[in-house]
């Protein structure tokens, strides 16, 4: 029976929709006398009122000064919250007309991610959290907008954890940080929200980077709530994600995460055909489409040094071309080839190197420090000019050696391929035959020849130790495996072309501090994406390269060529027991290289054909790379 109080039975209610975009939590609007459209909360308002409501040019000239990351689109730094902490300031600077009028729709790259930290709140998910918005909604100033957001403290991104070289995760607690991104990403995809920039720089990892480490997801001013997120959207987003993952850790890991996702419980059918495969094949076809998107990527991160962009700067007119990067001013760079064209009247003596179609001599040049400040550092201008009318034809036509050669050392840095950096690049006018080009490079004190050094440090009676020697013989092979394996061809690779240099920092240099709070770029645009080596550790560095072609994959015809040319390069101090273990530590798990003897009789008679240093043996099994 009934109680008198209850009423009449009726219809269950409704289970609540899921995919109901919940209320954001209360943030109070402060007036101000300025375009901006301000909204806090209630504990953030007085703090914001007195410091920055009506003094938006304030955050701009902090921006100036304190930003750790700056770009074209958006600026980051800290500014204090009056209570002993930190906010961090996202400033989304302002753009065209089509920025402005998202803003005015309440649609601009801000709103679109305070918005979406309220969403994930409410769903349960680890996410950012803002305290502020300051947008014009008025639609002028170009949709210009500053999003105040709680600092994480203790934080870095997942990516910076995973590759820390002294505090590096143990397996276990890496394969359980794995599960746990790729149980999450799944969550997010089921509950109808996509991640538009899913990639390891954009969960943080809060203190050591343990089995139960908390996450955060960052970045979230791309991509929003969804009724569904599809199959095609679905494995877009986790070919960045699992990108991002075999380039700091190994395919096997990105694998494990992608397994793991698929495995996950969940609305399979909402991943297509994909998800449909058992796990493990679904897994493998995702990284296959990962593979062709690094390709991709890595090509226009090596394009941008051809363009203006937020690491570099082109500007073109009557006086020819002149690429360089932004922590160097145009005055600095013409000044150095000015003083690079005066000592042509001079001897040949003057300049490191004096051949009819170059020259190269050393000058300095001042470079901005990204903390503030300058430093002069000493720079090489290796000047290329046109000798032969096919040198003047491809010239004229644009292709340049020196443009080949900047093309291509920012193509190894963004490889992880160590080269010096390429400062600037030169192009006078073409005229009707060409016109002489130039590359400035940082050079490098420390560094040695490797022919040099190995004449040096093997040739007896004052040979090296034999522990020495094997470490000397690693370093070449390592490094040239690592440059044919990320699909990088150098015609010229002779032992003078590589530099052979002492590591004297113990680890990658720390980030600014706060930096982990945000995502980390993908990759700096002259950087390389592999951690520093160890105090002591030899690195080779690769030179001229104007003769450099990135391809899918090097053929075995190329390699036994760039060993052959490598070997009869190298002086004779190498003997042919260091030849042998040089090719076996190169060859490991090559399948070009699966029959040892014969790669290397071919090798050793590509080797003796050409003009070597070594006395090679025809009738004796050869030495090797």
């Amino acid at each position: 029976m009934q109680p008198a109080f209850a009423g009449p039975a009726g219809p269950a209610a409704p289970p609540p929709d899921p995919l109901a975009v919940p209320a954001p939590p209360r943030f109070d609007p402060l007036p101000s006398p300025s375009p901006f459209h301000w909204v806090a909360e209630p504990d953030a308002a007085p703090h914001l009122a007195r410091a920055f409501v009506g003094r938006e040019e304030r955050l701009r000239e902090r921006a100036a000064v304190h930003a750790f990351k700056d770009n074209r689109v958006r600026a980051l730094f800290f500014v204090p919250d009056g209570a002993g902490g930190r906010w961090l300031v996202k400033w989304f600077k302002p753009g065209g007309w089509v920025r402005a009028l998202q803003a005015r729709c309440g649609r601009g790259p801000a709103r679109r991610e305070w918005e979406n930290q309220r969403t994930l709140a409410a769903l349960g998910v680890p996410a950012s959290s803002s305290v502020a918005l300051a947008e014009r909604r008025d639609g002028t100033g170009g949709g210009e907008a500053f999003l105040f957001i709680r600092e994480i403290p203790d934080a870095r991104s997942l990516r910076e954890a995973l590759r820390d070289p002294v505090a590096e995760p143990a397996a276990r607690a890496r394969r359980a940080l794995l599960a746990r991104v790729a149980a999450l990403t799944r969550r997010l995809h089921d509950a109808g929200f996509d991640h538009a920039d899913l990639h390891a720089g954009n969960f943080l990892l809060s203190g050591p980077a343990t089995a139960d480490a908390p996450l955060t997801l960052i970045d979230l001013h791309r991509g929003g709530r969804r009724f569904r997120v599809g199959p095609l959207l679905r494995i877009h987003r986790l070919v960045r994600l699992a990108d991002s993952i075999a380039s700091v850790l190994t395919k096997s890991d990105a694998l494990r995460l992608l397994r793991g996702y698929f495995a996950a419980p969940g609305n399979g059918a909402d991943a297509g055909p994909v998800g449909e495969l058992p796990p493990r094949r679904a897994a493998r076809r995702v990284l296959a489409l990962a593979a062709a998107f690094r390709r991709r990527l890595l090509a226009r991160r090596t394009a941008r040094c051809l363009r203006s962009s937020s690491g570099f700067r082109v500007r073109t007119g009557s006086a020819g071309r002149l690429y360089r990067v932004r922590s160097v001013s145009e005055e600095e760079v013409r000044g150095a080839w000015a003083r690079h064209g005066a000592l042509g009247t001079r001897e040949p003596a003057a300049f490191l190197k004096w051949l009819p179609d170059r020259r190269l001599s050393r000058q300095r040049m001042a470079e901005e420090l990204p903390a503030g400040g300058t430093v002069t550092r000493e720079v090489v201008v290796k000047e290329f000019r046109p000798v032969s009318w096919l040198d003047r034809v491809k010239r004229f036509l644009g292709h340049s050696p020196a443009r080949r050669a900047w093309v291509a050392a920012h193509g190894l840095a963004v490889r992880g391929r160590p080269t010096p950096r390429a400062l600037a690049l030169i192009e006078e006018p073409r005229g009707s035959w060409g016109g002489a080009s130039a590359l400035i490079l940082e050079w490098l004190p420390e560094a040695q020849p490797a022919d040099r050094r190995v004449a040096a440090r093997l040739a007896p009676p004052a040979g090296a130790s034999v522990a020495e020697r094997r470490a000397l013989i690693a370093a070449l092979a390592d490094a040239v495996r690592g440059l044919h394996r990320a699909g990088v061809h150098h015609h010229d690779l002779k032992a003078n072309n590589l530099l052979l240099a002492a590591a004297t920092s113990p680890g990658a240099a720390a980030p600014p501090p706060g930096a982990g709070a945000i995502a980390a770029p993908a990759a700096a645009a002259s950087s390389a994406s592999s951690a520093a080596p160890p105090r002591g550790a030899l690195t080779v560095w690769f030179l001229d390269l104007d003769r450099v072609a990135f391809s899918r994959r090097v053929s075995a015809r190329a390699k036994r060529k760039a060993l052959a040319q490598l070997s009869a390069s190298m002086p004779a101090a190498a003997t042919r027991a260091d030849r042998l273990r040089f090719f076996r530590r190169y060859a490991v798990g090559d399948p070009d290289f699966a029959d040892h003897r014969a790669a290397l009789r071919r090798i050793q008679e590509l080797t003796a054909a050409r003009r070597h240093l070594w006395p090679p043996r025809r009738d004796a099994a050869p030495p090797g790379g």
